[in-house]
């Protein structure tokens, strides 16, 4: 993210109407990033054969971006234009992840496909952050995910190993996958704490070896207590000797939606009261697809904590409960 960002600042102390610098990337693909000092605006180029089929990725328009192929005499270019510079910082994580992709590609019309699935992928995402930012129900559940983050970093679970294993931001049922073992995490701030369950797959594990859930029972305080910018100050100096997990964390905040420029919207402060761990196993108290008529789904409940108390797991760390994964 630095290096792009840092060009992108550059090009602004200009004086020239239009900057374009060429990126130094693996493989054959010719990429630049580039400003138009009139509007300010950022933008990314892929030089592509004039012969290529591009008719997928003509003219999308979404929330903060545009893109295009424009066609030249000897070639074509595809152009992604940011319009909300407000943006910026998913825009950057957004082009980086197409860069990973296309550096493994072979060919041209490999590499449109890629970008045409990533460009699919990340539309929800640039329309969710043009909003006012994470709900509050969204704050706690990237906090609760962030503190089982922490927590293994504390362990001295190496950090490439969590990030391959979160699977939160990409909105899969599981927040994280370590191999056979899942974990759904849960955070709350209730005086009466209860486990909130958003549909009938949370807490299907048939495809696991094995399924916990960690419930956080956190309270609100005015000082001295933890913030989501906070945590993620802390997660980040913590992994910053691996420049590429560092990038990967970013990266993986964007697609949560969150926006690092509005910290001041996410000031809540929390005290961690208690930790509980369980077993979700047949004897879990839980509502999974098999258990619906015909027709029902996206069901949503609450589980009372007294009802699964006798699957609360007692060991001390997390990771003596993910099996060698």
């Amino acid at each position: 993210m630095n290096i792009l960002k840092s060009i992108w600042e550059e090009h602004l102390t200009g004086r020239e109407k239009y900057y374009k610098s060429r990126l130094d990337i693996a493989g054959p693909f010719v990429v630049y990033a580039a400003t138009n000092q009139i509007t300010g605006k950022r933008l990314f180029i892929l030089e592509i054969e004039k012969a290529t089929s591009s008719q997928l990725l003509k003219n999308i328009q979404f929330r903060g971006l545009v893109i295009q192929i424009l066609e030249f005499e000897t070639h074509k270019e595809l152009t992604i234009l940011l319009l909300d510079n407000s943006l910026e910082d998913i825009f950057i994580s957004f082009i980086e992840n197409i860069l990973e992709e296309i550096t493994s590609s072979v060919n041209d019309d490999e590499a449109l496909a890629r970008i045409s699935a990533i460009i699919a992928r990340w539309k929800k995402l640039f329309d969710k952050a043009a909003t006012a930012g994470l709900t509050p129900e969204q704050q706690k559940g990237m906090l609760g995910e962030l503190l089982l983050f922490s927590s293994l970093l504390s362990e001295s679970y190496p950090a490439r190993k969590i990030l391959e294993a979160w699977a939160g931001p990409m909105h899969a049922d599981k927040d994280f996958l370590f191999g056979a073992v899942g974990i759904e995490v849960k955070l709350t701030s209730s005086k009466y704490p209860s486990i909130k369950i958003t549909n009938e797959r949370q807490l299907e594990n048939l495809t696991l070896e094995t399924l916990y859930l960690f419930l956080f029972i956190v309270e609100e305080v005015k000082q001295n207590g933890i913030t989501l910018p906070g945590l993620i100050s802390d997660i980040s100096d913590k992994i910053r000797a691996d420049a590429e997990a560092l990038k990967t964390f970013e990266t993986r905040l964007a697609q949560a939606g969150y926006n690092g420029d509005e910290e001041d919207y996410y000031g809540q402060q929390y005290f961690v009261k208690a930790i509980n761990k369980y077993d979700v196993n047949e004897n879990f108290p839980r509502l999974i697809t098999s258990d619906l008529e015909p027709g029902i789904y996206n069901v949503s409940y609450s589980i009372e904590l007294s009802a699964c108390e006798g699957q609360k797991v007692l060991s001390e760390t997390i990771t003596e409960l993910l099996n060698g994964y």
